[in-house]
């Protein structure tokens, strides 16, 4: 299955941070994100991050059967609901 990453990221959590900050605060709702915004999707992508740590992945490696079952855990836990996606 391909990868959905298809370069490797910065390997250091610093770096790492510091690449994530720089895609929020330029690319994010093309720059003018809220605070509220940029909260929320840090808050979904260190719950991604998290999962994907506890699986035992690389969330850099990841396949779409992965994200899919990630999906699925949400769904499981009542975090999002199958029908609306939210």
């Amino acid at each position: 299955m391909t990868s959905l990453v298809t370069t490797r990221l910065p390997q250091t959590p610093s770096a790492l941070d510091a690449a994530f900050a720089d895609f929020l605060r330029i690319d994010l709702a093309n720059g003018d994100a809220s605070e509220d915004t940029i909260r929320n999707f840090r808050c979904a992508v260190g719950l991604w991050v998290a999962w994907c740590r506890d699986q035992g992945l690389d969330p850099a490696t990841v396949t779409t059967t992965h994200v899919k079952r990630y999906r699925q855990a949400l769904i499981e836990t009542g975090y999002i609901n199958q029908a609306t996606g939210w």
